[in-house]
């Protein structure tokens, strides 16, 4: 019961979203005050040391928050000088004949490559990826599902420090344990991510690029142990990603870069801002 009544708060916002149709902060606050009333009508929690303790975990997650501010900034200068447009150009050529491969190269590619230089996927791709032309559920929906696997992968190696402080082992053996299952996991987001956003004939399609995924993303994490530069993974395997993406595109004789899909206003986005200016 009381491993149950722990996570009471997380089922009450899920509902609050899902079911009730709220917004985050709404279901946020609500959730907040269902862990206050079971910490202390339950628990038995002084209320001074509950409010205390939510006062603290607001202050250490104002960081985190003006991340999520200054994103949201960024993303509407973007859409009123023009950049998203010029940006969503750019991958309107990136894999007009593959759809499985644009999905992956948005959601995982994109979104570690984000995550690895401090930006927030869910904040800035579902903008692009409505350009694009996707439904508003997989702009966020798909963002959302690769943050989650890449968030992991691009700050690999804050978790590699701790095991390898709290196990007293290297930072090498600790990546090779990690490596294990780099493979089966990022497998698996991008299957996750093929079935959202095209059930089962895009993960038929998509088998080989979700296989190249989980491969390339186990050969960032080699590199990154050989080369010792450990911060660096996810921007290891975010260059191998775009690598193994381009290269299969090439085999299977696909047009790179394919501009036959630019419509009118994505011709006068390019003639407007070049890229180096569109680019964050």
């Amino acid at each position: 019961m009381d491993f149950l009544l722990a996570r009471y708060p997380l089922p009450v916002i899920l509902f609050c979203m899902v079911v009730w149709c709220r917004s985050a902060d709404v279901s946020g606050v609500l959730g907040w005050a269902a862990a206050l009333a079971v910490s202390c009508l339950y628990f038995g929690t002084d209320p001074q040391v509950a409010l205390r303790s939510s006062l603290s975990g607001l202050v250490a997650s104002l960081p985190v928050t003006m991340i999520i501010i200054l994103s949201m900034l960024q993303v509407t200068l973007m859409e009123q000088t023009g950049a998203i447009k010029r940006i969503s150009a750019l991958f309107k050529c990136f894999s007009t004949g593959n759809q499985a491969v644009r999905v992956l190269f948005l959601s995982c590619a994109v979104s570690i490559m984000l995550s690895t230089i401090g930006a927030v996927p869910i904040v800035l791709l579902p903008s692009v990826m409505l350009a694009l032309g996707y439904r508003v559920f997989l702009a966020i929906a798909l963002p959302v599902m690769g943050y989650a696997g890449t968030c992991i992968v691009s700050l690999l190696g804050v978790p590699a420090v701790f095991l390898s402080r709290f196990g007293g082992i290297s930072l090498h053996e600790t990546y090779l344990i990690l490596s294990k299952y780099m493979f089966l996991t990022n497998f698996g987001v991008a299957l996750c991510c093929l079935w959202v956003a095209g059930g089962r004939k895009l993960v038929r399609q998509g088998l080989i690029p979700a296989a190249l995924t989980g491969l390339a993303c186990w050969l960032g994490m080699l590199l990154a142990d050989w080369s010792g530069l450990y911060t660096f993974t996810g921007f290891f395997m975010g260059l191998l990603l775009i690598g193994v993406y381009v290269a299969y595109l090439a085999l299977t004789r696909n047009r790179l870069p394919d501009r036959s899909s630019l419509a009118l206003g994505d011709l006068e986005a390019e003639r407007r801002r070049s890229l180096p200016r569109a680019v964050p």
